[in-house]
């Protein structure tokens, strides 16, 4: 996010001009508040009129003025974060890009149903015709809309992203179960239940640890033999080398698990070579396919009978 911020400051002009830009803005948008507050001071406005201000008090000295500065501030604002909205869009994809489209639509209903609707009910007054309800009727409920649109597209980048990463880490613990059941035992770290408040991240990540924990108990019992013998017999199926590759490697998991479970199951001594090589750089991608193999593999339990190891005779 920063660094696309900056990349868009960096559309804008040199630093120089940005800092001139922000200055003028300050300056303009100050005077623009002093000057309303001093007008409504001198303006003769002894009726609270909470509704129809705008209209009610369209022809009356300095309030008159008044109406006017805060309409074409607030448009003139509206107009600029739009253009600025626009300009950011081409640079940026994803939920930022939505978020900036929703405020866009936000500040349309401004523009339309508030700025435009105001200005002509003040204006209507001014030629001594009656169009207040498109200041006390239309304006209010278009510009909470607007307001709604807005509202949205600030926090969809917000919120939208760790949404999405917390729901696809429910789904991914959910998929790890197999691989859990088949190696938890094996796990040497504090099986702490996790907390009814941590956020399905959190629990994703303890989850990874332990399963890697138990992984790291169970590599000397690896059998190389084990794994070639379920790499040739999967591909021989029909499936991909990647596909191959994670089934001989669940394969030898599973029976690795047998082997320390059964009487005597002393370590096979594995050569540092033989290891998971489908976790390598995948993280829970990797684990969640190895999962799924143990879980859906006829090779997997072939191993898990013993019937595989059992060939090496």
């Amino acid at each position: 996010m920063r660094c696309l911020a900056v990349r868009f400051l960096g559309s804008l002009g040199p630093p120089s001009r940005l800092r001139r830009m922000t200055l003028a803005g300050t300056v303009v948008y100050g005077l623009l508040i002093v000057a309303i507050i001093v007008l409504f001071i001198l303006a003769d406005a002894d009726t609270e009129r909470l509704r129809d201000l705008d209209t009610y008090y369209a022809n009356t000295p300095c309030m008159r003025e008044m109406i006017v500065l805060y309409l074409v501030g607030h448009g003139a604002c509206t107009l600029v974060m739009g253009v600025v909205c626009l300009r950011w869009m081409r640079e940026v994809t994803g939920p930022l890009r939505t978020g900036l489209r929703l405020i866009v639509v936000g500040l349309v209903f401004d523009l339309v149903g508030f700025e435009l609707a105001k200005i002509t009910a003040v204006v209507a007054r001014w030629l001594g015709h009656d169009l207040d309800f498109l200041s006390t009727t239309l304006a209010p409920p278009v510009v909470s809309v607007g307001a709604l649109f807005c509202s949205a597209g600030f926090m969809l980048p917000r919120l939208l992203p760790p949404a999405i990463t917390h729901w696809r880490s429910l789904d991914d613990y959910r998929r790890l179960t197999p691989l859990w059941l088949e190696v938890r035992w094996a796990a040497t770290t504090p099986k702490l239940e996790p907390s009814w408040w941590e956020l399905p991240h959190a629990r994703l990540q303890r989850l990874e640890v332990s399963i890697h924990d138990a992984l790291l108990a169970l590599t000397p019992h690896f059998d190389d033999h084990v794994r070639r013998i379920s790499l040739a017999t999967a591909l021989h199926e029909g499936k991909t080398p990647r596909e191959a590759r994670v089934i001989a490697e669940a394969a030898m998991l599973a029976d690795a698990a047998r082997h320390v479970d059964s009487p005597g199951g002393a370590p096979l001594g594995a050569s540092r070579d033989c290891r998971l090589r489908t976790l390598d750089g995948l993280g829970t991608r990797g684990l969640v396919e190895l999962a799924q193999e143990l879980g859906q593999s006829p090779v997997v339990a072939a191993a898990r009978q013993g019937s595989v190891a059992a060939s090496r005779e």
